[in-house]
């Protein structure tokens, strides 16, 4: 007897069944490589615990905030004496000195203090990612996040880079959360929440000054003018930030005898960034010469477009700096050689971006929420194409970079496996 062919609704229930196998192996692989992940971040910390730095190399300033947080007493947590290197991040040390009392337990809490908020942004990126995009992406996202060297490394750094993208991270969600609420009350208290959060992050590097413009810009992207209610909830924010900021100033100004703006040393960087014999790296700082500043900007803007395109290359990691990572090994190379792991993260990134914008222009599977990640990246990204091109000045941003990377993987996913690109939509 010859059997009879499988009908459309048959071969419909055994597509859908092989879908639900897909869906459950494709759901256990992320889990997988997100427990791998973060087990390898936990195995790292382990193996450095009792050094500050996991090489010499890697000290950066942290010897600076150290010095700067020792002897702090709750009475004097705010009397800084340093304030070239990050006041939010000697603010941070000195709080942990103020209860712990001793360096070695500050080093130690902040390793600690820095893997928890490496696992926390991990939730709140998956979180942002699931609003955002497909499951599927944030779940690569995640996975591409736990396994980041960068974030692995300055978990074990006395540096403000991991800090910075958690309070990033939570600025995002604040946001987004604020969007979606519908009572008044509970949008003011994410605005004044968000107020407290970026001006803290201003006080960590100045340059994220420009992070207080992205809900205003963000509030125009969604509904092109502003409503009563928009007005007022960028303005609980800014004002929050801006006394929060002004009465820092102020009371710094008082202590020190002298006109402070957040912190010092802008304009001495300013000058060393942009200088016939500016490289485009971050450091060791070149000497000097004249022009510089604005004038070597002026007078001189062939070179000055050449030190851009040398800092876009140090930034993103293309070229490597005194710093990258990893500092020894058959991966490392001396000042100026090229990294082609970078390479290849930046084509999928701005792949993934490309991607992104287009889909939220055309308004396809994506709403104009991810513009807020794409705001904070370049709120983050542009503003060190003029002073200093490192690697590290993006460790803020991998998460949302891991996010963009996630969606190239999975858009090129999809087309390659055309209909069978449905188990991973779910």
């Amino acid at each position: 007897m010859v059997p009879l062919a499988a009908g459309p609704l048959e071969r419909s229930v055994r597509f859908q069944s092989y879908g639900d196998v897909m869906v459950k192996a494709w759901r256990y692989l992320c889990i997988a490589f997100i427990t791998v992940g973060c087990v390898l971040s936990i195995r790292f910390m382990m193996l450095f615990w009792e050094e500050p730095w996991p090489h010499p190399i890697l000290t950066i300033d942290g010897q600076s905030y150290m010095k700067g947080a020792a002897g702090a007493t709750w009475a004097t947590l705010f009397k800084l004496h340093d304030l070239y290197h990050s006041p939010g991040y000697q603010i941070y040390l000195r709080f942990l000195f103020a209860a712990l009392g001793s360096p070695k337990a500050v080093t130690h809490a902040s390793k600690l203090l820095s893997l928890l908020m490496f696992f926390a942004s991990a939730v709140l990126l998956y979180r942002l990612g699931r609003r955002w995009c497909q499951p599927a992406i944030a779940q690569i996202a995640v996975a591409l996040f736990l396994f980041s060297e960068s974030w692995r490394y300055y978990c074990n750094m006395i540096q403000y880079e991991v800090l910075t993208g958690f309070l990033m991270l939570l600025f995002l969600s604040m946001l987004m959360s604020a969007e979606s609420s519908s009572s008044p009350k509970l949008s003011r208290l994410y605005g004044i929440g968000m107020g407290f959060v970026l001006a803290f992050i201003a006080l960590i590097q100045m340059r994220y000054v420009v992070l207080l413009l992205i809900p205003l810009i963000y509030s125009l992207i969604q509904r092109k003018s502003l409503s009563i209610h928009d007005l007022r909830q960028n303005g609980i924010i800014l004002l929050t930030a801006l006394v929060l900021l002004a009465v820092w100033s102020f009371a710094q100004s008082l202590d020190h005898g002298r006109t402070v703006f957040l912190m010092e040393g802008s304009e001495f960087r300013f000058h060393v960034a942009n200088n016939p014999n500016a490289m485009g790296y971050s450091f060791p700082y070149p000497d000097i010469v004249e022009p510089s500043g604005w004038q070597f900007v002026l007078w001189m803007p062939r070179q000055w477009l050449w030190l851009i395109g040398q800092r876009a290359l140090y930034l993103s990691g293309i070229k490597r700096d005194i710093w990258a990572l990893p500092p020894q090994g058959f991966r490392s190379g001396p000042i100026g050689s090229y990294s082609l792991l970078d390479l290849i993260s930046v084509i999928v990134f701005v792949t993934g971006l490309i991607l992104a914008m287009s889909r939220v222009r055309r308004r396809r599977e994506l709403s104009d929420e991810p513009k807020a990640g794409i705001l904070l990246l370049a709120c983050v990204m542009l503003p060190a194409l003029f002073i200093f091109g490192s690697k590290r000045f993006i460790v803020p941003v991998i998460p949302l970079i891991a996010l963009f990377q996630g969606y190239a993987i999975v858009a090129t996913a999809r087309g390659l496996l055309g209909r069978s690109s449905d188990l991973i939509e779910v």
